[in-house]
């Protein structure tokens, strides 16, 4: 085995410790998240709205509701009376991994955005039941998520209702121990190889 077979080997060893690619994530699956749940953020229609330093609006504006849907408790938000409308949120801090539950009184489908600045990384169709949340959630692992578009595609005379935005950053994936040695010793094999070679 040449130097350039020896050099090749180790960098596909390395390459297959990198973390796997973008994914669509559960609950479960966040490290460590933020949590908005919009508890006691006032009454009446804003054109925006911060928490937890992100800002929420929709075209008609924002406003705080307390609705029957299965998945969702206590006080949400929603975009004011506007069929197939939308809510975008836009972090206050570039993160790796963001989700949400969305939701209506209604069955519904809903296209969810994810953008770094203008940028799309990520774009789903999800659907949720009658009176039912669903919870979508993904993890970038090239470009940080810096807004999410929530577009209800349903005309059903129903808002969007949002609750519990999870977003942070993943944890770093640690490199297993034995394969920088591995890559060490294939090419210090290799640099000797050579080097009696040319002896």
């Amino acid at each position: 085995m040449n130097f350039n077979s020896l050099a090749a080997l180790a960098a596909v060893s390395l390459s297959l410790a990198a973390p796997a690619g973008a994914a669509t994530l559960g609950v479960a699956d966040f490290d460590n998240p933020t949590i908005t749940t919009f508890t006691g953020i006032g009454n009446g229609v804003q054109p925006s709205l911060v928490v937890d330093g992100n800002t929420y609006s929709a075209p008609q504006g924002v406003a705080r509701g307390v609705y029957n849907i299965t998945g969702m408790s206590g006080d949400m938000l929603n975009n004011v009376f506007e069929d197939l409308g939308s809510i975008s949120i836009a972090f206050g801090t570039a993160v790796d991994q963001a989700g949400l539950f969305f939701g209506t009184n209604s069955p519904m489908d809903a296209r969810l955005t994810f953008f770094s600045g203008a940028s799309i990384l990520h774009t789903s169709i999800q659907s949720s039941g009658d009176s039912e949340a669903t919870f979508y959630g993904w993890e970038s692992t090239g470009a940080q998520i810096t807004d999410i578009l929530i577009e209800d595609l349903t005309a059903n005379s129903a808002i969007v209702v949002i609750d519990n935005v999870y977003f942070g950053d993943a944890a770093p994936v640690p490199l297993p121990a034995s394969l920088p040695l591995l890559a060490a010793g294939l090419l210090g094999l290799g640099y000797l190889r050579r080097r009696n070679r040319v002896q």
